[in-house]
């Protein structure tokens, strides 16, 4: 079993305990948004370098892969979610809001609330 914190994570619409328990395009693209937006530098990472790691992975031959974001991937859904990690390098990346813009959308979620 391959234990994970963030990567391999996904956005999800419903739970499930497999990753077979979520619709494969509603994984996929909550996969995508996920580790788009959680690993900006995917987008100027070495591809080569990552498929190196990535290749690591597969030779340890993991029959769960186990994230803390996701369902546990098993079987041919190993190498699915490694080629997903593969395809996401040089994607341009999801990135939140600045600080200012940040700021302003908490301020528009305080507007007529009495003041303290």
């Amino acid at each position: 079993m391959l234990f994970s914190a963030d990567a391999f994570g996904a956005f999800i619409p419903e739970l499930g305990e497999d990753v077979r328990d979520i619709p494969s395009l509603a994984y996929a693209e909550g996969f995508a948004v996920f580790n788009r937006g959680n690993h900006p530098f995917s987008a100027w990472a070495d591809k080569a370098k990552v498929d190196g790691v990535l290749a690591e992975i597969e030779s340890l031959q993991p029959k769960v892969i186990a994230s803390c974001h996701s369902p546990m991937a098993r079987g041919d859904q190993i190498a699915t979610h490694l080629q997903q990690l593969s395809d996401l390098i040089g994607m341009e990346p999801l990135l939140g809001p600045d600080q200012v813009a940040f700021e302003a959308i908490l301020a528009s979620m305080t507007d007529g609330l009495p003041s303290r």
